[in-house]
């Protein structure tokens, strides 16, 4: 009996052991979390970069220097015509937003035609370096579009359908692209 007694309290005393060990670790509420990367490419996008102010300085100051070009012949004629105007209305701001609006981007870029991408920001003095996916890039990576708002901008991976396009397979700054641009 002696015998019995021992074995069962000692059967007893592991079970309560056994679970308070299991009740303790439950309690603390342990979890493993498994994660699974797959890698797979994806089609970078294009990117269109533009100066927003569309005239370069430079560009403008050549083609105002040279009477044969649509720019200037364009520039004299507004002024002309708005100081015609100015003595015949007086300082009427009606006649200030008219020739504010032949003057502004808009107004050359429907008068000046295909003259606008010469004096719009030229690739090789608007993007000063470029990055992807930390090798170099140049402006033959690029494709120049014209826009009424902006003239000259600059797509990146787009814009040529000739050309593959690019894929990668991480995200984040190493894998992307890094512009530095000249705004004059």
């Amino acid at each position: 009996k002696a015998l019995w007694v021992f074995v069962t309290l000692l059967a007893l005393f592991c079970n309560m052991a056994h679970v308070t060990i299991l009740t303790m670790q439950y309690l603390r509420y342990p979890y493993e979390q498994v994660s699974r990367v797959e890698v797979d490419e994806i089609a970078f996008p294009s990117v269109t970069v533009c100066n927003i102010q569309p005239i370069s300085t430079s560009s403008a100051k050549a083609a105002l220097n040279n009477s044969s070009t649509k720019f200037s012949q364009w520039n004299n004629t507004t002024n002309f015509f708005f100081k015609y105007l100015m003595n015949y209305t007086g300082n009427n701001p009606k006649t200030r937003l008219l020739y504010e609006r032949l003057r502004g981007p808009r107004g050359f870029y429907e008068n000046i035609g295909d003259e606008v991408s010469y004096i719009g920001h030229q690739p090789k003095d608007f993007i000063l370096s470029c990055l992807y996916s930390m090798q170099p890039c140049t402006v033959e990576n690029f494709t120049q579009i014209e826009s009424a708002t902006y003239y000259n901008c600059y797509t990146f991976n787009g814009g040529n359908i000739s050309k593959e396009k690019l894929v990668t397979q991480m995200t984040g700054p190493q894998a992307g692209l890094s512009l530095i641009h000249y705004l004059e």
